[in-house]
């Protein structure tokens, strides 16, 4: 390996571990003042987009890591933040101990979404409680059904 090929490797490494994990603290301040309850080593590798109902629920449990920047994961990321919303009061969003997130998006409208614990989720996932339209027939789907159509979604623990 010549010499700039290991000066690359070393600037690229020292990115990664460096200055992610610094901004990675940073992150965690915001999603705390957001009003998110953070567990213990939970890390951010890339900004998530965090919108946040006032009075919903949040958590993210100890030693979860959420993933949006290409050259912190190990097999793709799509170039998709980490996305977090609730809309209402009566959101929930709990993510297991252990748990990674690459690029995930979980919205919760009205219930709750709770991921177990150590659940991995790939990059472009998408969870949410509601369908957002009445499914069948067809010519419903243009009447919003209100909440009446949510409901939560549990994903097990080791998923």
């Amino acid at each position: 390996m010549g010499l700039t090929a290991r000066a690359l490797f070393r600037l690229d490494w020292g990115y990664r571990f460096g200055f992610l994990g610094v901004m990675g603290r940073a992150y965690r301040t915001e999603t705390r003042l957001r009003g998110i309850a953070l567990g213990y080593n939970a890390a951010f590798f890339g900004r998530p987009i965090l919108m946040i109902h006032p009075g919903s629920s949040v958590s993210i449990g100890d030693d979860c890591v959420l993933v949006r920047n290409s050259r912190r994961c190990s097999t793709a990321n799509l170039y998709r933040p980490v996305r977090l919303q609730t809309d209402n009061d009566s959101s929930t969003i709990a993510i297991g101990r252990g748990s990674g997130l690459n690029g995930v998006s979980i919205w919760c409208r009205s219930t709750s979404v709770i991921l177990g614990e150590e659940v991995a989720l790939g990059p472009n996932v998408t969870i949410t409680d509601s369908p957002t339209h009445a499914l069948w027939p067809p010519q419903n789907r243009s009447h919003y059904p209100g909440v009446a159509l949510d409901k939560p979604v549990v994903i097990g623990d080791h998923v």
